[in-house]
């Protein structure tokens, strides 16, 4: 998913989400960075994966009204239990025969095709010299059911790609 707004906005909401909680916050530029404005905390009665999307949105608004946060704007911490990785040492290639690998081995360890994964890529260099990567992964229909949720209540999602990790 790629960002839809190159603006730099005033105020921001971020929620949290686990399997039994949600969290947020809404946070508003100073002339240093961000700074907390509200926080808000509701416990959930039921896994957000699990849930109709809806029933998910209309729960986060609830809580949104609750705390009296109208922010439009936000993203979203998913589960961690959402995120799919691995780990994997690097061959030396480049451009599209490094995203082929990295495809091929996404197929071999994920129990999704790639073609359904939101894939990114953190590599690093061990002290030896060897480079290696963490591929994490996160099924698309878990995001949709996000999405749909937030769009449900008229929040839009500020998406964040840096540009640099591929997409299987």
């Amino acid at each position: 998913m790629k960002s839809g707004t190159s603006t730099k906005l005033k105020s921001i909401l971020g929620i949290s989400l686990t399997r039994d909680q949600m969290h947020g916050i809404v946070a508003s530029r100073n002339g240093k960075g961000f700074q907390v404005q509200k926080d808000f905390h509701q416990e959930l009665s039921f896994d957000p994966l699990a849930a109709d999307p809806i029933l998910l949105g209309q729960s986060i608004r609830n809580a949104l009204d609750e705390a009296g946060i109208r922010e439009k704007q936000c993203v979203i911490c998913i589960p961690t239990q959402w995120v799919l990785s691995y780990q994997i040492e690097l061959p030396d290639l480049s451009g599209d025969d490094l995203d082929d690998y990295i495809k091929l081995h996404s197929e071999r360890e994920f129990p999704y095709p790639p073609s359904e994964l939101s894939i990114s890529l953190s590599r690093y260099r061990s002290v030896e010299g060897k480079e290696y990567a963490t591929v994490a992964a996160v099924p698309l229909s878990y995001l949709k059911i996000i999405e749909t949720a937030m769009q449900s209540i008229g929040r839009k999602l500020c998406q964040y790609h840096d540009g640099v990790s591929p997409r299987a």
